[in-house]
């Protein structure tokens, strides 16, 4: 990949499709993007499948329409070897206790060795000897699973940090359920004992309206506050969990739907009262092929803005079952908000503005395919060279890069005519 830039001060196009979330494509009116015009589209799809009047085309962005079609598609790199989270490189620094040649995991609170593949609290005395919480190990590798990416999921969506009292030192963690949960809070206890090696426990609120799992651990709750945060404002998914296979990613969603997402009518949806979060997993939704819209969704009485996604059961339907073990019946001819042709997906664009714009623009230049993704949709290599200057100097400067860019395929975005 290559990467150039040029200083300008032109209007740029800004344009957003439907149901791909916050990010608009920013382009110079040149540059092309890989789209469908609303017109090639026949009117009775629903009866008569797709058919096109045109193959899709390379249209600078000048000439879009609102109603016209873009490619949609995303950075599909993906972690397909095993994934091994270790504990001791999230809850604290590592190096050495004290005089001794001893790596431990330091944290504002504590000390942590590993012994065999457990991670535990240390003191050590003039022998070496550990002293201190020995009974409790924690597994210092967690392999990444369905069944962890599931805990996970339920984690984010229902679960916080517990403290200890009136201080900010994280004592456990508690994942809530609703009394007629049981079973998953089983499920999720076991997972946790399994995974992590430490035990958790269910109990009945006092009110007897809610179970909690609850899991005593000073290093169970440093370790899940460095790798998601806290507060349901605060949480995130990590890097290392958003490039799963497929498969772990549906594992991460269904524990995150079945926390925090219901089922309405023909809907599929989520409320979450985090952007960041909102924002990722529509992402990973994305990258799944299901499209969802994402808008902010607060109450007038609320704290923290919530975001709410939804999606229809014909763009959907499968998650219904999936994640809530439940059917939907479709209606004959559901219409779906994207077309599909030529092994893409390609969506409508929603809203086209044009701006003013002093400073950079770049481009990156990918050899093989000669386009790359932006905003999530496909965008060509074409990189405008600005006009060259009257000068000996400045026509060898425009012709040296316009000869190093269409070497690799790219386009420039002027004719050698324009050379004297």
């Amino acid at each position: 990949m290559h990467r150039f830039e040029r200083y300008t001060h032109e209007q740029i196009y800004v344009i957003k499709p439907k149901k791909l979330g916050y990010d608009a494509l920013r382009v110079t009116g040149e540059h092309k993007v890989y789209a469908i015009r609303a017109e090639w589209v026949n009117k009775h799809r629903s009866r008569d499948g797709l058919r096109l009047r045109h193959e899709p085309a390379w249209i600078p962005a000048q000439e879009l329409q609102e109603g016209d079609y873009l490619a949609v598609a995303y950075d599909g790199t993906l972690q397909h070897e095993e994934i091994v989270l270790r504990v001791s490189d999230y809850i604290g620094i590592e190096t050495l206790y004290e005089d001794t040649e001893l790596p431990v995991a330091v944290t504002a609170h504590s000390a942590y060795a590993t012994q065999n593949g457990k991670l535990q609290k240390v003191a050590i005395d003039g022998t070496g000897d550990f002293l201190g919480k020995a009974p409790l190990p924690l597994n210092n590798e967690l392999l990444v699973d369905e069944d962890l990416c599931y805990l996970f999921g339920r984690y984010l969506g229902d679960g916080c940090i517990v403290h200890r009292t009136k201080t900010d030192i994280p004592a456990g963690i508690k994942i809530v359920f609703n009394t007629s949960e049981l079973p998953d809070a089983e499920r999720i206890a076991a997972i946790i004992e399994d995974k992590l090696g430490v035990p958790a426990s269910i109990k009945l609120s006092s009110t007897e309206r809610w179970y909690d799992v609850w899991v005593n651990s000073m290093p169970v709750g440093e370790f899940f506050k460095s790798l998601f945060g806290h507060y349901s404002y605060r949480k995130r998914i990590p890097t290392a969990l958003m490039r799963l296979p497929d498969h772990l990613t549906r594992a991460l969603l269904r524990g995150l739907f079945q926390a925090d997402g219901y089922i309405s009518g023909s809907y599929i949806g989520m409320l979450l009262s985090n952007r960041e979060l909102a924002t990722q997993v529509h992402q990973l939704l994305l990258r799944l092929g299901y499209f969802f819209s994402i808008k902010e969704n607060t109450h007038k009485l609320g704290k923290h803005p919530a975001y709410r996604l939804t999606a229809v059961a014909s763009e959907a339907g499968d998650l219904f079952a999936d994640f809530f073990n439940t059917d939907v019946l479709l209606k004959p001819h559901s219409a779906k908000i994207y077309l599909e042709y030529g092994g893409l997906r390609w969506i409508r664009i929603n809203d086209i503005s044009v701006e003013d714009y002093e400073g950079v623009v770049l481009d990156l230049e990918v050899e093989e395919d000669h386009s790359f993704v932006s905003a999530g949709v496909v965008v060509s290599n074409c990189y405008v060279i600005p006009s060259p200057h009257d000068s000996r100097e400045g026509i060898m400067r425009t012709l040296t890069e316009m000869t190093e860019i269409m070497s690799r395929g790219g386009g420039v975005g002027i004719n050698l005519s324009t050379l004297r």
